[in-house]
């Protein structure tokens, strides 16, 4: 093989090596990414309210490292232009909407295993900072002396999501509403947080969900008013 082909398929050959280490998130309704039963898009109909629904975050490191902490913000997007029905409204303060529970990973799911073995703190607060949208944040961080140890290539479970299915009389309970995994941050060492921006970060609620779908334009919604997150301690089981 000649000089100049060989190093035209290196180049060629390097965007693919690059992208598999590159880390990447996952929201999916039903199940963790990946396994039967998981998807993009819920269908959420009124009336049972025995039945609850579950977004599962998830991530891959895309290499074999050390994670010391994590960092979200999820979005909740009226479609359409609509105001978010009071399904979405907070109670007060950070509190989560009623029939909304926001719990970490650390209960064992199949195919979803909390990344920590060791003590950590999680914070989280549920905002309503505009007519049409609602968001969660939170971070979850364990001692930088008591890393856990991650493998690319693994899905593992940062937070699960529970919503409560409303009841037939609720105004809006078929709402349509997209579901934007927006921002998320891993921290592998101190001083090594990148920014994570790659996978599947939409889902839809009575909507298309996907890659980019429900609607939902291309640039996010302003993260402005979105106050400190309430305390709460977590820990692996």
């Amino acid at each position: 093989m000649s000089r100049p082909l060989l190093a035209v398929l290196l180049v060629l050959a390097a965007p693919a090596f690059a992208l598999a280490d590159e880390p990447r998130i996952y929201l999916s309704w039903g199940a963790p990414h990946g396994l039967p039963g998981a998807s993009t898009s819920l269908t959420r109909t009124c009336g049972d309210t025995t039945r609850v629904d579950t977004l599962f975050l998830s991530f891959d490191p895309g290499k074999d490292t050390t994670l010391v902490g994590a960092t979200t913000t999820l979005w909740f997007r009226a479609l359409s232009g609509d105001s978010l029905g009071p399904l979405w409204w907070s109670p007060g303060g950070l509190s989560a909407p009623r029939g909304m529970k926001f719990e970490f990973a650390n209960t064992p799911v199949p195919g979803h295993p909390f990344p920590w073995e060791s003590y950590g703190i999680g914070d989280f607060g549920y905002t309503r900072p505009g007519r049409t949208v609602g968001q969660v944040r939170f971070l979850f961080a364990v001692a930088s002396t008591h890393p856990a140890h991650v493998q690319g290539g693994k899905i593992y479970g940062l937070a699960r999501l529970l919503l409560q299915r409303p009841p037939a009389s609720a105004p809006g309970c078929d709402q349509s509403v997209c579901v934007e995994w927006a921002e998320a941050t891993l921290a592998f060492a101190p001083g090594r947080e990148p920014h994570i921006t790659e996978g599947v970060t939409y889902a839809g609620i009575n909507a298309t969900g996907g890659e980019r779908g429900c609607g939902v334009p291309t640039s996010s919604v302003s993260a402005s008013g979105t106050g400190k997150p309430k305390s709460k301690k977590s820990k692996k089981p």
